[in-house]
């Protein structure tokens, strides 16, 4: 199977960069999963995890279980080729208003476990004035 590589890009020869590795495959579709909000695919409303717009005010553990737990569940319709093992979400130490969407996955059961650290601005990380 050649696939197209993520992130899209030309090569020297000035060919469109493809690849067989089966892991670099599920990888990009994680990433473009996570990163496609709702109404983005004219075929495909629902594609994608949306989170730029569930992340309000995530610094409490219920949210955060929530936002977990919905990207766990988008992963799982939109790319069921990647396995999540797990999905850890923390504020950026760095970037206040930022939170860091850890996600732990599979490509397959046999492969060792695969990281990715995406970091989402959270709308209402302070308070707005009125």
């Amino acid at each position: 199977m050649r696939v197209l590589s993520f992130p899209f890009h030309i090569t020297l020869s000035g060919t469109v960069a493809t690849t067989t590795d089966y892991s670099q495959v599920v990888r990009g579709q994680a990433i473009d999963v996570l990163m496609t909000n709702f109404l983005e695919r004219a075929q495909r409303a629902r594609y994608g995890s949306d989170i730029s717009r569930t992340v309000f005010d995530p610094r409490d553990s219920v949210s955060q279980s929530d936002l977990a737990q919905q990207v766990a569940d988008r992963v799982k319709d939109c790319a069921p080729r990647v396995l999540v093992s797990s999905i850890k979400i923390s504020p950026d130490p760095d970037r206040n208003s930022y939170l860091i969407i850890d996600v732990l996955y599979r490509a397959n059961p046999a492969d060792d476990a695969q990281r990715l650290r995406i970091p989402v601005q959270s709308t209402l990380s302070q308070e707005s004035q009125v």
